[in-house]
C-alpha cells in the first residue's frame, strides 16, 4: 500500500502498534497527503484527495496535538515542505522537529 516506508518499524502495522502501546493515537492519511506522487506533489495539492486530506488534519488538529511524520529528517527535501506551507496559509502554526531537542518554525 502507498505510501509506505523503507524502514521496518516506520511501516504503518508497526507504528500504529507502538503507538496504541503507548496511547498515542495514529491517524494514516498516506493516501491524501503522502509522499512522492506521479507529476509531483504539487499537482496533487490541486486534487480533491489532498483537500480531503487537509480537512481531516485540520479537523484533528482541532481537537488534540498532531503531528505528520516522514522518514526524510529535513522538511527542504520533504513533501512536508508543502504540506506544511499549505497550512500555514491558512494562519496554522508549524514547527519542524528537525533533531532531538531540536526544532524550527517554517521557512
Amino acid at each position: 500500500m502507498f505510501p509506505t516506508s523503507k524502514i521496518e518499524h516506520f511501516k504503518k502495522e508497526k507504528l500504529e502498534k507502538w503507538l496504541s502501546e503507548n496511547s498515542i493515537e495514529y491517524v494514516w492519511l498516506g493516501r491524501e497527503l503522502g509522499g512522492y506522487r506521479k507529476g509531483g506533489y504539487k499537482r496533487h495539492m490541486r486534487t480533491k484527495l489532498f483537500r480531503k486530506g487537509i480537512e481531516k488534519l485540520l479537523e484533528t488538529a482541532k481537537e488534540k496535538r498532531t503531528c505528520i511524520m516522514c522518514m526524510e529528517a529535513n522538511p527542504k527535501y520533504c513533501h512536508r515542505r508543502f504540506v506544511s506551507a499549505h497550512l500555514e496559509r491558512k494562519k496554522v502554526k508549524v514547527i519542524h522537529i528537525i533533531g532531538k531537542g531540536q526544532k524550527s518554525l517554517q521557512d
